[in-house]
């Protein structure tokens, strides 16, 4: 993602295609220079909205550390809300699921 003139501020996108489940995941991340102006909220609702459009694509799903507040925010902000799942990442530790449908 990059500002109207041509700053990169962010990246996001899909964690493979969707399968039987018609379920997405979805991730994305924006440069610490540039977060809290609203980057990460707009660049999810964008791919979002893009996902969803398509026949194939029924439910984005995000996986978010439970102290990562910011990222926490930026889903509610965008729609999703939590499933009420958790998942174990060797990465990343427990990570809470988050739907959007």
């Amino acid at each position: 993602m990059a500002t109207h003139d041509g700053v990169e501020v962010g990246n996001g996108g899909f964690g493979g295609r969707p399968g039987a489940n018609r379920r997405l995941t979805i991730g994305y991340a924006v440069h610490e220079e540039h977060r809290g102006r609203g980057y990460a909220t707009e660049l999810l609702e964008l791919l979002t909205a893009w996902a969803l459009a398509r026949q194939e694509v029924a439910v984005v799903r995000a996986t978010i550390r439970p102290d990562a507040a910011a990222s926490l925010r930026v889903a509610a902000k965008a729609g999703f809300t939590p499933d009420g799942e958790t998942v174990e990442d060797a990465e990343h530790g427990e990570l809470l699921v988050f739907l959007r449908t």
